[in-house]
């Protein structure tokens, strides 16, 4: 690690729409104590990469990246890379190791050749059989789609669940950990990736653009809805006794009007109705890990890009269109 050496990455230094990212020399970093220096094999862009560009919704700013101008210039925090160098302190991991993992919670920057992360962030090593573009896909998305099935109903074989926004990163793999589950899936999405979500097992699948007012008579046990939209009274109604409505997105004031519901939902026959908060956890990302190497679960990958057209890849993120992960490989 010599001083001095740069490295190519994706930078902005405005909150904007993707024209304001530009690929740029910058320089390469340096670990400092308790950090691992990590050469980059892969990338994957998810909803939030969308949402830290634009400084949208107002979580966004309020969250720590930056009130007016963004604190991290280089975006993308779900990767898979190896160890190239160590900081003082570091015990976790050697030089060589081969990891995945997410540094959400430490300043991002994998979209880059390279990238520092603390030793103590949600990451771990990458098994060998497990790709580094696989393995990129499961830190957000997985543990999402983990801990939304396994933590907050006791979901039994023969129990509904429904997935709305199943096409996406999270969706995907929550479909696939539902059938490992026994149950039966209603996915709702968009017709175009109705054939994708069938071939993953969905049971069932709904035009989004419909699912809120034409829901099916029958109830479920969980409704994951990963977007946050619609009418959350209906949701509610559409619970059996003793369901839970989980909400993994949404506007500020979705967000609210959950928790605000959520605080009478026990009074109607056992329903509850919750904001889902992530658990950023090692143990987690070895069960997926695992949960991959065994086949029980594929990431899907939509699309590949290179880091020149990452600003492409995260605007087709944006529009909703793609059908799994997005994959950068610098």
């Amino acid at each position: 690690m010599n001083p001095g050496e740069m490295m190519r990455a994706l930078v902005r230094e405005v909150y904007g729409n993707p024209d304001v990212l530009r690929i740029a020399e910058v320089p390469k970093p340096c670990p400092g104590p308790g950090e691992l220096l990590v050469k980059v094999h892969a990338a994957s862009v998810a909803k939030a990469d969308w949402e830290i560009l634009r400084g949208k919704p107002v979580w966004v700013k309020l969250s720590g990246f930056g009130l007016f101008r963004p604190k991290a210039k280089i975006l993308g925090y779900n990767f898979a890379g190896r160890v190239e160098g160590v900081g003082p302190e570091v015990s976790r991991f050697n030089l060589g190791d081969e990891i995945f993992g997410d540094t959400l919670l430490h300043g991002l920057g994998a979209f880059a050749e390279w990238l520092c992360v603390p030793q103590d962030a949600a990451i771990t090593t990458r098994p060998p059989g497990l790709s580094p573009e696989a393995a990129a896909c499961l830190p957000e998305s997985g543990l999402i789609a983990l801990q939304a099935l396994r933590d907050h109903v006791d979901l039994q074989p023969g129990q509904r669940v429904l997935i709305n926004g199943a096409g996406g990163g999270t969706g995907t793999l929550a479909i696939q950990l539902a059938k490992i589950r026994g149950t039966e899936v209603t996915a709702v999405d968009h017709t175009a990736k109705f054939d994708r979500l069938r071939a993953l097992g969905a049971d069932h699948v709904l035009d989004f653009m419909h699912a809120d007012f034409n829901l099916p008579d029958d109830r479920y046990d969980l409704i994951l809805d990963i977007v946050g939209v619609g009418s959350l009274r209906r949701w509610r109604r559409s619970l059996r006794a003793g369901g839970v409505y989980l909400t993994v997105g949404g506007s500020i004031g979705y967000l609210l009007k959950t928790l605000l519901l959520g605080g009478v939902s026990r009074l109607c026959r056992g329903k509850r109705v919750r904001v889902f908060a992530l658990r950023h956890n090692v143990p987690d990302l070895v069960q997926l890990a695992d949960l991959a190497l065994r086949g029980e679960v594929t990431p899907v990958i939509d699309r590949r890009y290179t880091l020149d057209q990452t600003a492409e890849a995260i605007s087709y993120v944006g529009a909703g269109r793609s059908i799994g992960k997005l994959v950068i490989t610098p």
